[in-house]
């Protein structure tokens, strides 16, 4: 008997480091995973800001080249827990035009759509909203082509789109008779290459514009629709003259991204 109770004593200090070094561990363990999934989030949420940063910077670099043609504009960025792309998109957006009850004349078709996209780190739960501009794809002032936005669907998505016209009624023309002028002004934006790394540069590139002028006898719709389901249109029945010129510009930009160090 008194063996067995000296055996006892003997594992009793054993049993007892053992069940304190276990309880240690977890509590390491679970510490360390706390800390580590707070330090991720702080880190995907920095980026994320650093992201809508850099998508700013590129809405205001294509309004800096719209005008200037083959002219250039870059920002370089860093990427962890973002990631980047150009989508050319299946979708479409066109441009029309109709006088009175005559046939719909197009002037612009079926003109592809590319966005620009980063996607956000998983712990990301912004909700959806614009940041710049709206999803109207008729303007007829000065707000922002681009539209900069957040969306949700397996990731948040934060996405810059320039689908969209801009019309605007300048005022009057007196040749052999007077006219209305409106300028209208839509931008082709395409996806270039893309080579991703750590660090990275977006450049955007004015390659250039083409410009037509349209004329028009009796009341005047302009209208823009896209395969995404956006449309709208503008009936211009009180305009002071019966005939109509459209200058419209389409200038043709393209976003690319190229590996940096």
């Amino acid at each position: 008997m008194k063996r067995i109770g000296k055996t006892g004593r003997g594992l009793s200090p054993t049993i007892s480091t053992v069940i304190l070094t276990s309880m240690i561990l977890v509590i390491v363990m679970s510490t360390s995973f706390i800390a580590h999934n707070v330090l991720t989030n702080q880190v995907e949420d920095a980026e994320f800001d650093v992201a809508k940063d850099v998508m700013l910077a590129l809405n205001n670099m294509v309004k800096e080249v719209l005008f200037k043609p083959h002219s250039s504009r870059y920002v370089k960025t860093g990427f962890r827990t973002t990631m980047p792309s150009l989508l050319n998109t299946d979708e479409q957006i066109s441009v029309w035009t109709q006088v009175d009850a005559e046939p719909i004349e197009y002037l612009i078709h079926n003109c592809p759509i590319s966005l620009v996209r980063i996607q956000a780190g998983t712990s990301i739960t912004d909700l959806s909203q614009d940041v710049v501009g709206t999803s109207a794809v008729l303007l007829t002032d000065f707000t922002s082509l681009g539209h900069l936005y957040v969306q949700r669907s397996e990731r948040v998505d934060l996405l810059l789109d320039f689908s969209r016209i801009r019309c605007i009624h300048t005022g009057s023309l007196n040749l052999t008779q007077e006219y209305n002028v409106l300028e209208v002004i839509f931008v082709n934006m395409t996806a270039g290459s893309i080579q991703l790394n750590d660090m990275a540069v977006f450049v955007v590139r004015n390659l250039g514009a083409t410009m037509s002028q349209h004329f028009y006898q009796g009341t005047l719709t302009l209208g823009v629709n896209d395969t995404r389901g956006y449309d709208d249109a503008i009936l211009y029945s009180d305009l002071p003259h019966n005939s109509t010129l459209i200058n419209l510009m389409v200038i043709n930009i393209e976003i690319s991204v190229i590996g940096g160090v």
